[in-house]
């Protein structure tokens, strides 16, 4: 975590990340803590073009609480069946637009910063796929694309409409507005990031 006054205080470890001269007192939540909405899906490249697929495909997510959640623990459920579980201590800011990877290597993902790497199994289908987000029994969002109701165009993301995140109270609604193919575009193909692809990956739309 950086250290300026516009940092984000990471509460208990001793630092003064915002330089207010006190270490932040904030609770950190636990998936035990999530409920539905915690975090939607809010953006995602399905057909990367400027890298391999196994290597440039992202999931974005927002964190509609407003807390910090370790996210260990977490599962990530395709519809395909495949599951990762977070494995390690992965913080969740609040308000952060969060991104998910199979790797954190900027030179091999088209020039992403990953928030967390999930590794290969979990693989998205080009032509449609369901990505759920459980903690324990609790699923926190799930999200269903195809290529019928969504523009999925190679190189090209796929994102929930901006002024539908925008308008949203509380934000935790985004779990169910994410469901409305209405409220989802392919990203304009001027935004381009990295080696080339267009997303706003970790940014909001």
């Amino acid at each position: 975590l950086e250290t300026n006054p516009d940092a984000f205080d990471f509460p208990g470890d001793g630092i003064d990340q915002d330089c207010d001269g006190v270490d932040s007192t904030e609770t950190i939540y636990t998936i035990a803590d999530m409920a539905a909405g915690d975090l939607f899906v809010s953006e995602v490249m399905v057909d990367p073009a400027a890298v391999s697929d196994a290597d440039g495909e992202w999931i974005e997510v927002i964190n509609g609480a407003g807390e910090i959640f370790n996210l260990n623990g977490l599962e990530i459920v395709l519809g395909s069946g495949n599951t990762h579980t977070v494995a390690s201590d992965v913080y969740m800011l609040p308000e952060e637009v969060f991104l998910f990877a199979p790797t954190d290597d900027d030179s091999l993902n088209g020039g992403l910063l990953v928030d967390y790497a999930y590794g290969s199994l979990i693989s998205l289908d080009n032509s449609g796929e369901t990505i759920t987000f459980r903690a324990g029994s609790i699923t926190v969002d799930s999200f269903t694309y195809d290529s019928t109701n969504f523009t999925i165009s190679a190189g090209v993301s796929i994102m929930m409409d901006g002024s539908v995140i925008d308008a949203l109270s509380p934000v935790t609604d985004g779990e169910s507005e994410n469901d409305d193919s209405s409220n989802w575009c392919a990203t304009d193909a001027s935004l381009i990031y990295g080696s080339g692809d267009a997303g706003t990956p970790g940014d909001y739309n």
